[in-house]
This record gives structure tokens, C-alpha cells and sequence, in this order.
């Protein structure tokens, strides 16, 4: 009898198992409805894929592309097969993780796509132009660009060093080479040194008695390209800048290791002129680890007004969240570089990594929007803009340090290019203004 029970539940487990694998048939098969087979002569290599994997990510040009509009504009072989003049490896690549998208569904990991040593600016270069860049994860390798930076400075591939020259404790801004356009990064900085020069170095000898370490701060952010090219720089930079005064806790010091992350999405979805707030709340060792790791994400169409940011010190598990207003480009175009503010002589930066996070294609979800005339993610109602920095419960002014939201002043703030920092010297590039006060970076034409 004990024996017969025993199979009646054997055959009940079993009877379970096949009805959950039936209905995780029947999801699948509903996700993927039939599809036409799309053959591909790619740089002279033949792939065969289906229309459905080629539009997984909407509003691509791939997905325009292969929508069905355009079949008869499409260049074609002597066979009738698209020709499509790319480096077949790296669109293999692409097709390989759209397919891998589709299988898994909303469900399944993200993944990174990777090619050879030194093939990753011909990746970028493609997801770029076939508009996937929201999507993709991939990592590549971030240097310094000598012809947008400002003067002395040493800059060696991926590594910036503040030489002498300009005014006291003045900025001198090195400019990462890539530009962010719909994308979602992560970037890590090594601080190799901070903080290096002494009373008496700064000021000619004449205040080595003076027991207050110059206010030589450090700033980490970005700005839109065409602010950094104009001649006139007006406070125009967003993120976070910190100092090394005596009797001050900085936002980070020697040896730490930095993670921005910069989300400047495209399509705005806050509202623009909301009031603008600031938090500090204390992070969770946890929340390090997630920012620090090769997380995956979820698409989020519609983005928000402006870039949102945020800078984790995996020494201290510190966590800063910063949001821009939907209107702090001012009419200059969506391309954000990454900058980096030097005012210490000899404090010196480098970027170890950067990575493209990428988010998951929301193919039905779109669709359906579609129908329904909506654009995707969005629900009728705009949520405020807010410009938020998250931080330890510590004032922010009280620290020495402060958060630069495109010249907006929270905790005694301010934005700004080439602007001096505590002491108030001009900037060295020749665009700041004299401006005094406890931390904080103006900006303005002198």
C-alpha cells in the first residue's frame, strides 16, 4: 500500500512538471509568433535570420530597415539576398545577442557582446550606426582627449595629471574622447593622487605657517560637448566636486575607486521646471557591489529630461544620485563627454574600465504601444524632475564637497567649467570667475 502511494506521487510530480513545461511552451511560442526568413549577405558571408530577431529593438534603424516598409529599397546579391556592406564578425555578433534576447525573453540575461583585442571601437562604431547603442552591452576602452581638455595638464592615454600653471587651486578639466548619446555607461576612476600640495608649494612659500591645507578640490561629472567647445563657458557642468581641507571629510582620497555612471537617455519623460531637491541618505554595502559588478538592465524608453548620474566610492560604500533638469542643455545638442577637473598640482586620475550597461529589447511592449497609439513607457502622466544627490547624512557644505548641477546652488553649489573652488581663483583656462566660499566650483566668462 505504502509502495502504491508512494507512485501515485511520483505521478502527480511528473503530471506537474510536463503541465509547467507545456505552459512555458505555450508563453514562448506566443512570444514568437512566425516570422520571414531574412537571408543576409553580410560583407560576403551568408546569414540567415528571421524578420522578427532583425526588429527585436524598436525604433533602430535595423528595425526600420527590416520592417517590411523598405524590402524593395533594400540592396540585394546576384542570389536576392540583402547585401549589407558591414564587418560580418562583429554584425554576427549583434545577431548572435539579438537572437539570445529574443530566446530568453524578459526573463533571461543580458550578456555583453565582445570581440577580438582592439576591435572595440569598430563594434561601437556599428551598434552607433544601427542605432542599438541604448541596448547593446559592451565594454571598450575610455582615454583622454588632449584636443577637448584644457591646458596643463599631462594626459597619457587613460591617465590625466595636473602640471603647474594657471591660478591657485584652479580647475584644469580633462575631457574623455567618447561621446554619450542614448546611452547608459559606467565608467571607473582610480584616484591616484589628491590632495598633493602643501600650504607653502601653493601659495610661493608665503603661507607656510598657515595651518589650512589649500581648498584644491577634485571634480567628476560631465557636459554637453557644445558647452565645452564655446567660448563662452557659463556654468554648465553637472556631478560632484570635493576638497581636501584640513579638518574636512572628502568625497573620496588616495587610492579610491570611483564608479560614474551616466544614463543620458534621449527621449525626455519628467517634466521640465519641477522643483529641484536634494537627499542624503546613507548606501548599503549591497548597492556597492551591484554598482561595481557587470549588472544587466531593463529598457526604459522615454529616458529622462535630463542625464541622471551617480557616483559610488567603493571604499566608503558612499552612493551620490544626481538628476539635470529637462532644460539644462540650452539648445546644444544631446552629446555629453565625461569630465574630470583638476586644481592640485600633481593630483592625478586614471580610468581603469568603461562599459556600455545596455538594456533589455522591449519588442512587445512596443508593439503593443503601437496599437494603442502611445509611444512606449509612458503612462499618461509626467512625473517631476528632480535633482537629487544622495549621500552620507553629513551636510554637504560642512564636508568641503558639493554636488554641480549646471550652476543650480544646493549646499552651497555651484556649476561650472574652469571656475576655482574655495579660495575662488580664476580658472586656467581663462573662462572663470572670482568667486569666494566654503566648496563648490563657479562658472562664467572672466
Amino acid at each position: 500500500m505504502r509502495t502504491l502511494t508512494a507512485q501515485e506521487e511520483e505521478l502527480r510530480a511528473a503530471a506537474a512538471k510536463m503541465s509547467a513545461a507545456s505552459r512555458r511552451m505555450e508563453a514562448a511560442s506566443s512570444r514568437r509568433p512566425p516570422s520571414d526568413i531574412i537571408p543576409l549577405n553580410v560583407g560576403g558571408s551568408l546569414m540567415t535570420t528571421s524578420r522578427r530577431t532583425l526588429t527585436l529593438v524598436p525604433d533602430s534603424l535595423l528595425e526600420t530597415m527590416f520592417n517590411g516598409s523598405w524590402d524593395d529599397q533594400l540592396q540585394r546579391d546576384d542570389s536576392g539576398r540583402v547585401f549589407l556592406d558591414y564587418d560580418p564578425i562583429h554584425f554576427a555578433a549583434l545577431l548572435n545577442w539579438l537572437r539570445a534576447q529574443d530566446l530568453g525573453g524578459p526573463e533571461g540575461p543580458l550578456g555583453e557582446v565582445t570581440v577580438g583585442p582592439g576591435q572595440e571601437e569598430q563594434l561601437l562604431v556599428l551598434i552607433d550606426f544601427l542605432q542599438l547603442q541604448r541596448h547593446v552591452p559592451c565594454r571598450y576602452s575610455e582615454t583622454f582627449c588632449p584636443a577637448l581638455s584644457s591646458p596643463f595638464l599631462s594626459l597619457s592615454g587613460s591617465t590625466a595629471w595636473r602640471t603647474p600653471g594657471g591660478g591657485p587651486g584652479s580647475y584644469a578639466m580633462a575631457t574623455a574622447a567618447h561621446t554619450l548619446f542614448d546611452l547608459d555607461v559606467e565608467v571607473l576612476f582610480e584616484v591616484l593622487r589628491f590632495g598633493a600640495v602643501t600650504g607653502g608649494e601653493d601659495n610661493g612659500g608665503d603661507d607656510e605657517g598657515d595651518s589650512e591645507v589649500p581648498n584644491h578640490p577634485m571634480f567628476i561629472g560631465i557636459m554637453a560637448q557644445d558647452q565645452l567647445l564655446a567660448t563662452d563657458l557659463q556654468s554648465s557642468s553637472h556631478g560632484w566636486w570635493t576638497s581636501r581641507r584640513r579638518g574636512a571629510e572628502a568625497l573620496w582620497a588616495d587610492g579610491d575607486s570611483l564608479y560614474l555612471s551616466v544614463d543620458a537617455a534621449k527621449y525626455p519623460h519628467r517634466a521640465a521646471g519641477a522643483e529641484t531637491r536634494h537627499r542624503n541618505h546613507p548606501a548599503s554595502p549591497s548597492s556597492v557591489v551591484a554598482a561595481a559588478g557587470a549588472g544587466d538592465g531593463a529598457a526604459a524608453p522615454g529616458g529622462g529630461g535630463g542625464p541622471r548620474l551617480s557616483l559610488t566610492n567603493t571604499r566608503t560604500g558612499e552612493r551620490l544620485y544626481l538628476e539635470a533638469a529637462a532644460d539644462c542643455l540650452e539648445g546644444c545638442e544631446e552629446q555629453w563627454v565625461i569630465v574630470v577637473g583638476l586644481a592640485g598640482r600633481g593630483d592625478e586620475v586614471r580610468i581603469n574600465s568603461a562599459r556600455r550597461k545596455g538594456a533589455k529589447p522591449q519588442h512587445d511592449a512596443h508593439a503593443a504601444a503601437a496599437a494603442a497609439g502611445q509611444q512606449p513607457g509612458s503612462d499618461g502622466a509626467a512625473a517631476a524632475t528632480a535633482n537629487v544627490t544622495i549621500g552620507p547624512a553629513a551636510a554637504a557644505a560642512a564636508r568641503g564637497q558639493g554636488a554641480v548641477n549646471g550652476g543650480d546652488e544646493r549646499g552651497q553649489a555651484a556649476g561650472g567649467v574652469g571656475g576655482a573652488a574655495g579660495g575662488g581663483a580664476a580658472g586656467a583656462n581663462g573662462h572663470g570667475r572670482r568667486r569666494r566660499g566654503r566648496g563648490g566650483a563657479a562658472g562664467g566668462q572672466q
